[in-house]
């Protein structure tokens, strides 16, 4: 079974909504991740799949297997827990004030940070997911590129209009 990453933009309303109705999210996550647009207003934009690659792209922002005290742990730790377990873990709720934070972090990143910290051999050994780090080098790298640019795009889209996200490991 493979483990997807999914970012929702949501507003914070919303966030509090969900708080205390669960099935509702998980009925939204499970439309998310079969591709159907937002089912819900307070769900303005359909979700970013970071598919596989979430792992490696924080391990790309961090240098961390898991959370390394940061703003930008927030693919793997942080935000507040709501509903139901999606696989591995519950979803995890940031608030539009900590959107505009990570997205300020994110945006102070460019690709050539990304590639000085891209380290196949020494992502191979701790695990970064999903362990693919003997392939060609420039595939990976373009692929995390890839979606580390639609992921700092997302969010500085979700900061300008003062939204929050949820992350979701599936």
């Amino acid at each position: 079974m493979s483990m997807v990453g999914m970012v929702q933009a949501v507003d914070d309303a919303e966030i509090v909504r969900l708080k205390f109705n669960a099935d509702m999210l998980t009925e939204q996550l499970a439309a998310a991740s079969a591709g159907l647009p937002p089912q819900r207003a307070g769900f303005p934009v359909p979700p970013l799949d970071l598919e596989k690659s979430w792992h490696a792209v924080h391990f790309l922002l961090t240098a961390s297997l898991e959370g390394s005290g940061s703003i930008l742990d927030f693919l793997v730790d942080g935000g507040e827990e709501i509903g139901d377990d999606t696989g591995y873990g519950p979803p995890r709720a940031f608030r539009a004030d900590e959107v505009a934070q990570i997205a300020r972090a994110m945006g102070a990143i460019d690709i050539p940070d990304l590639q000085s910290r891209f380290q196949p051999a020494e992502m191979n050994t701790i695990g970064i997911y999903p362990m693919v780090w003997d392939e060609p080098a420039d595939e990976l790298f373009e692929w995390l590129s890839d979606s580390f640019a639609r992921l700092r795009a997302y969010l500085l889209d979700a900061a300008a209009n003062g939204r929050g996200i949820l992350v979701a490991i599936m």
